[in-house]
């Protein structure tokens, strides 16, 4: 069986942060590929700057666009550098707006936000028939497959080896109680697997497969969204033991130290707080004399430092680190003041846990 495995998302991180810290200035885009009547390459090029962006970064964009629209997602987003590095892929939820932005570091929030809201997850539908297995992979295409018969042992055994093999990160199991009741209990109990297993009981009389389909989706979101409130929990639990703190000096410190094991950050659209930022990741500011301060003398003068958008230079520094980033709601200042915080390197704690949970 060709099922797709999870692509880990530290490859994506990877492919960001050869952008990021690419020379800039860089090109945001971010397309609705459904709703508007002018198609979404027309709108990217009427929109862009030809003037500061390269064409040749104009035309390989353009040509992006135009193979995005014919797929069944509904956002289209792309960070590129004028230098050239660029990353690109869809979304199946489409933007409040078009967004096509040039400045000196990228638009990384939305992207970021977009992508930790997919889960390669795997779906086992059970019916009289047989059974349908269904890989959905963070991006690509879902791949199905039919067996017909029915062995609730068979079953739960192929849904657990094909869960491990893909190494997904949420099993639905969907089909009658009485189905379910047989072979759920058989799959949460399989040792190959760490991730949860949800079942979703159907009267087949009764629910549509847009209802099914619909509450799958919305399994899928509530699983998301439960990594980000547990990423708020650990951020409170490790700033309680004194070692997370919020706020844009602490932050903007922790990232400048390398102290910072993971950052949480709410990216408000309409956020512009301006930091500053050189080519070496580490070098940020949270305002022009700080940055001045925090960045070192190299053969007795400063090296080049620039502005950007607050939100923007911190996450920049943090992909450029490797530091694992949570994008979070909004919530009060007391919660997380000024809309960021860190939690820091412990010493005798290893950092992959917190790795994971972004990765998951």
């Amino acid at each position: 069986m060709g099922f797709p495995t999870r692509r880990p998302r530290r490859e994506l991180l990877d492919e960001l942060r050869e952008v990021v810290l690419s020379d800039g200035p860089h090109l945001s885009v971010y397309l609705d590929l459904v709703g508007p009547t002018v198609p979404a390459r027309e709108r990217f090029l009427a929109s862009v700057d030809r003037d500061v962006v390269p064409s040749t970064v104009v035309e390989q964009v353009a040509d992006l666009v135009e193979v995005a629209q014919k797929s069944d997602d509904a956002l289209f987003a792309c960070l590129a550098s004028s230098a050239g590095p660029l990353v690109a892929t869809t979304f199946p939820d489409p933007p409040t707006h078009d967004v096509v932005d040039v400045a000196g570091v990228p638009r990384i929030g939305p992207f970021l936000e977009s992508e930790q809201s997919l889960l390669h997850h795997v779906v086992a539908v059970l019916d009289r028939s047989g059974m349908t297995l269904i890989a959905s992979p963070r991006h690509g295409e879902v791949v199905r497959e039919t067996l017909i018969g029915h062995n609730p042992d068979g079953a739960a055994e192929l849904i657990a080896r094909v869960a491990h093999l893909t190494d997904t990160s949420l099993v639905l199991i969907v089909g009658s109680p009485s189905t379910l009741d047989a072979i759920h209990p058989l799959v949460v109990r399989d040792g190959r697997l760490f991730c949860p297993v949800l079942r979703i009981d159907i009267d087949d009389e009764r629910q549509s497969d847009a209802e099914l389909a619909e509450e799958m989706v919305r399994h899928v979101a509530d699983r998301s969204a439960r990594r980000v409130v547990e990423a708020l929990r650990l951020y409170r639990y490790f700033e309680s033991h004194g070692a997370g703190a919020d706020g844009v000096v602490a932050s903007v410190q922790a990232l400048r130290s390398g102290r910072a094991s993971m950052l949480l950050v709410h990216d408000d659209p309409d956020d512009e707080r301006h930091g500053w930022f050189g080519a070496d990741p580490a070098h940020i500011g949270y305002d022009l004399a700080d940055a001045a301060l925090a960045t070192p003398d190299i053969g007795g003068e400063h090296p080049h430092i620039e502005s950007g958008r607050l939100v923007d230079v911190v996450l920049r520094s943090a992909i450029g680190q490797g530091v694992p980033v949570m994008v979070v709601p909004s919530v009060p200042d007391e919660r997380l003041a000024d809309g960021m915080g860190v939690i820091f390197h412990v010493d005798g704690f290893a950092d992959d846990g917190l790795a994971e949970l972004v990765e998951r």
